[in-house]
């Protein structure tokens, strides 16, 4: 057996061994099943480096994915041009910018094309790791969720949460291995032909026993969630606060029977009431200095 390579295509095959009923059916029954098929899987992959990919024609997705997988077929100009900038930089330049919402799309994916129970998630973070470990020339970081780790210490960890690993792994793939050819013995001799007319299926036992070692969890860190609902949260909380500013109110002085303003107030934050400090004494009032 060849050294393996961890490249686009054998990290889909390590995808598709832990994916859902669907993916195992002929590509083209797609519009039966919700939309869940090889092609999509892939196009979902692509978004996340190329947010507005939509491919031409997804008949000819299907056929060119089947030839990507097999390493015929690294790069296409129009369907998924893995030898360019733009592919290959676009999810490192997302992670940079906006890695929240990059995470919520590998969620995403995650519960779309993938089994979500606790032996999947070991199964294929063990083949990830082992397939990293035993091929020299896959080097990077990797975050491993809550922190990041250097290839040399990765045998070590024990402690995993899905959906950075596998953004930070695929973004590996793009930025320095975009050439799937050179995975494909290693893609032959992780999948077998089962049956005619159906996708070839992922049959290596790479992570098996890691898998038995290791915890995968699947809930995304505090900190890396989108912070829509946060920053909505602070915004109201900041504006929940009292705040202090120039407030004119009317006053009669009981002695001199004259009308004079407070000029300083604090405005209360839950009824409008403002009070306003004219020569010691208080004056209490609706906002806006009229009666209301």
């Amino acid at each position: 057996m060849n050294e393996p390579r961890l490249r686009g295509n054998t990290f889909i095959a390590l995808l598709l061994r832990t994916g859902v009923q669907e993916l195992s059916e002929k590509p083209e029954w797609g519009e039966h099943n919700n939309g869940i098929t090889r092609p999509n899987l892939f196009a979902d992959l692509l978004r996340m480096t190329q947010p507005a990919y939509n491919p031409p024609k997804m008949k000819s997705l299907s056929s060119y994915f089947s030839r990507y997988l097999k390493g015929e077929l690294p790069s296409s100009p129009m369907y998924f041009a893995f030898n360019t900038p733009a592919y290959q930089k676009g999810l490192s330049m997302r992670i940079h910018d906006e890695y929240p919402a990059v995470l919520a799309e590998m969620d995403r994916f995650y519960r779309k094309y993938l089994r979500t129970s606790d032996v999947d998630r070991r199964m294929l973070v063990g083949g990830l790791v082992d397939a990293i470990l035993a091929d020299s020339t896959f080097e990077g970081t990797f975050d491993i969720g809550e922190k990041w780790v250097d290839k040399t210490d990765l045998a070590h960890e024990h402690q995993f949460i899905l959906q950075p690993f596998l953004v930070s792994v695929w973004n590996i793939i793009l930025l320095n291995h975009p050439d799937a050819s050179e995975g494909a013995d290693t893609y032959m001799e992780w999948t077998d032909e089962i049956a005619d007319n159906k996708p070839r299926e992922t049959t290596t036992e790479i992570g098996t026993e890691r898998a038995k070692k290791i915890a995968v969890d699947d809930r995304l860190p505090e900190e890396a969630m989108p912070n829509t609902a946060e920053e909505i949260a602070e915004a109201e909380e900041v504006h929940d606060e009292p705040r202090v500013d120039i407030y004119e109110a009317s006053y009669t002085d009981p002695q001199t029977h004259k009308q004079v303003l407070a000029q300083f107030h604090v405005e209360a934050k839950d009824n409008g009431i403002a009070i306003g400090q004219v020569f010691g004494g208080l004056v209490i009032g609706k906002r806006g200095g009229k009666d209301e």
